[in-house]
């Protein structure tokens, strides 16, 4: 018995790991919060480690939101691959020249030149190549998702309620880079997860009768 108990706790670990993986969120690390006039600077000791908000809820510091989850993700109505893409290169952050800031602030420049080089090689590529479908640059993300299940309406005889949870994420911009050797700062940026909740402060939800 207490092999099947243990067997059943894996299995949930298993579970939640996977959902915190693919579609999250996967709030940890120490509370942050911002000063009161939004503004933040951070040391790469501190920008390197995971934090979350002081209620609890998930932020984002190495990747966006659609780069780090790969499922569960709805776009502003309208909005093109092209578009996006654009979006995200103007976004980019600063490229790094001074290569003598400390251990910590070269592997932020490697990481970021490495994002630069993948970047060109895979425009280089697109331009070359005779097969590539420009016709996807100008495909809209997804605004929308669909719901399917398989009830047992012999039970359930008068209807069924439908609960979403779901969040935005809002962009703020910090700076970091400050240290005991060097006050030389950079523009970074740090994604808030923000629940959707309805009027009634409650997740959104709607009851579907027969």
């Amino acid at each position: 018995m207490a092999n099947l108990q243990n067997n059943l706790q894996n299995r949930d670990w298993l579970l939640e790991r996977l959902r915190a993986e693919i579609i999250g969120p996967d709030p940890s690390g120490e509370t942050f919060e911002l000063n009161a006039d939004g503004i933040a600077i951070l040391s790469w000791e501190e920008y390197w480690k995971p934090k979350r908000q002081k209620n609890g809820e998930e932020i984002l510091w190495q990747d966006s939101p659609i780069k780090r989850y790969g499922a569960g993700i709805l776009f502003p109505l309208g909005l093109t691959e092209l578009r996006q893409i654009a979006e995200e290169a103007a976004s980019a952050p600063e490229t790094l020249e001074d290569t003598n800031l400390g251990p910590d602030v070269r592997v932020d420049e490697i990481q970021e030149r490495e994002t630069d080089e993948d970047a060109s090689k895979i425009k280089i590529l697109a331009d070359e190549t005779e097969d590539y479908d420009v016709t996807l640059a100008n495909a809209y993300r997804p605004s929308a998702m669909g719901l399917s299940f398989l009830g047992d309406f012999s039970i359930e005889t008068e209807g069924f309620s439908v609960q979403i949870e779901c969040a935005n994420y809002t962009k703020v911009k910090i700076q970091a880079g400050s240290s005991r050797e060097s006050d030389k700062v950079y523009e970074r940026e740090l994604w808030f997860r923000i629940p959707c909740y309805d009027h009634d402060g409650t997740p959104p939800h709607h009851v579907f009768q027969f």
